[in-house]
């Protein structure tokens, strides 16, 4: 005997209809589905009817209409009417109707309970339930023996979406697991309910507000064998409520390992001591073990019977010093790597500064050494005076030779200094005494040609001349 879900289906012949009974509870809501009736013709009305009354009538297609707890959509590619009522109430007791113009399509009778009469019923009031952010929470729904027909869902607006194939489903539970907890996408209303075979008619008989909050967290790592303290504060609200530890990634089903009924107690390596004044909760763990690592709470047991937690500390039993001061290592390897890359670069550049300033000044070398190249040359010859008493200065004679056509033209200057007379001994002349005389000489072409020095600069020569 199926004792709060019952479908009985009845199929009959023309003008008859298919009854179902469907046992819901005060509060909780059921969906069901009216099929198109077997007829080619078009239906300008569709009525959905409570009892004798009309409480919703079918003005669209293929999307929701919604008039107060009753929301309607008409399917036409599946050929079906989908209803849901919800909240339900006193007055939704009884016989509801799905009407294609004058045909009736299917009847469901619905029975209400009022709250839990016995243990397995799963008629039971909506509960809150806190989750915290990245951590795990479970929901777990009771029901009855026929626990197979279970499905869990998740309110979206006009629908519940269900998600029972991420639930697991054991003897007269079903159990929804959440890891990694997000206020985006875990906040809000689930249902437990349960549902027909064809899964055509579903009834949610049990919400569950889900909050995602905050909570303080903090990691420590002590050395195996060594003692370990940490502390953990609540708030004034939490003054006078029964405190405890327990260990677990998830909070609504962790281990329990030690609470406080008096101000001091210890329970095996775990001991706890509350500070009422400073609100302040200090837990003691002894010669700590490799097993001890994982995820603790701090707790504590409100006056209504739910659990509330204020802290979450992970624990990471090491067995040495090395990966409590790994982080100072590490800090210390990116310090020396950052200093190496900069004094990398810093060589760099100075290499290529110094080859850009040598190549810069070969090339100003290169153009001075070009450009300063005598465009005349000189050849100084002193003059040879034969008469001891001359003062007259050695005179200079200018000459212009001209390069043959075929070589490029430049001029070629000689510097000539007479003696004054014949004899005796040259005197150098004071410079102050001296005279030039200029004159222009042409060159040749057949001395031009044997002496043919092309692209040569001109050059200059003094000589003397005896006065």
């Amino acid at each position: 005997m199926r004792r709060f879900l019952l479908l009985l289906l009845s199929l009959m012949t023309t003008g008859s209809q298919a009854s179902h009974e469907v046992k819901g509870c005060l509060g909780g809501w059921v969906d069901f589905t009216c099929p198109y009736p077997n007829t080619q013709q078009g239906f300008q009305n569709i009525n959905v009817i409570n009892k004798t009354k009309t409480v919703i009538r079918s003005t669209k297609k293929d999307e929701w209409e919604v008039k107060d707890r009753v929301s309607m959509y008409r399917d036409t590619k599946n050929k079906k009417l989908r209803v849901i009522i919800e909240d339900l109430q006193d007055k939704d007791a009884g016989e509801w109707k799905c009407m294609f113009g004058r045909i009736e399509s299917v009847s469901v009778d619905i029975k209400l309970n009022r709250k839990a009469v016995a243990d397995k019923d799963v008629c039971r009031e909506p509960f809150d339930q806190t989750a915290y952010k990245t951590a795990q929470t479970t929901i777990t729904c009771e029901a009855d023996y026929w626990s197979k027909a279970m499905f869990f869902c998740k309110d979206r607006n006009s629908d519940c979406e269900d998600i029972t194939e991420k639930a697991n489903d054991t003897d007269n539970f079903l159990i929804m697991s959440i890891r990694n907890v997000s206020p985006q996408h875990h906040n809000g209303i689930y249902w437990c309910g349960l549902t027909s075979g064809d899964g055509s008619y579903r009834a949610g008989l049990r919400q569950i507000r889900l909050k995602v909050a905050d909570i303080i967290n903090f990691q420590r790592s002590p050395k195996v064998g060594d003692t370990f303290e940490y502390f953990c504060k609540y708030s004034e609200k939490e003054k006078e409520s029964v405190k405890f530890i327990c260990k677990g990634e998830d909070p609504s089903i962790c281990h329990p390992l030690i609470n406080t009924t008096r101000e001091n107690i210890s329970t095996g390596r775990f001991s706890m001591t509350v500070d009422q004044q400073k609100r302040n909760i200090t837990i003691t763990l002894l010669k700590v073990k490799q097993e001890d690592s994982g995820t603790y709470w701090c707790g504590d047991l409100s006056t209504d019977g739910t659990h509330r937690f204020f802290h979450r500390m992970v624990l990471t039993a090491v067995t040495s010093t090395t990966s409590t001061e790994s982080p100072d290592v590490f800090v210390y390897v990116i310090a020396v790597i950052v200093c190496a890359v900069v004094l990398l670069l810093f060589v760099l550049i100075s290499i290529v500064t110094y080859k850009r300033l040598s190549l810069s000044k070969r090339t100003r070398h290169g153009a001075a050494a070009q450009n300063t190249k005598e465009d005349y040359i000189y050849e100084e010859i002193q003059e040879r005076v034969t008469n001891p008493d001359s003062r007259h200065a050695t005179k200079t004679v200018y000459a212009t030779v001209d390069f043959p056509k075929n070589s490029s033209p430049s001029l070629h200057y000689s510097a000539i200094s007479f003696q004054q007379s014949s004899g005796g001994e040259g005197l150098t002349l004071k410079p102050s005494s001296s005279a030039c005389e200029y004159s222009s000489v042409k060159q040749s072409p057949s001395a031009a040609n044997q002496a043919s020095r092309p692209s040569e600069e001109p050059f200059y020569s003094t000589v003397n001349k005896n006065q």
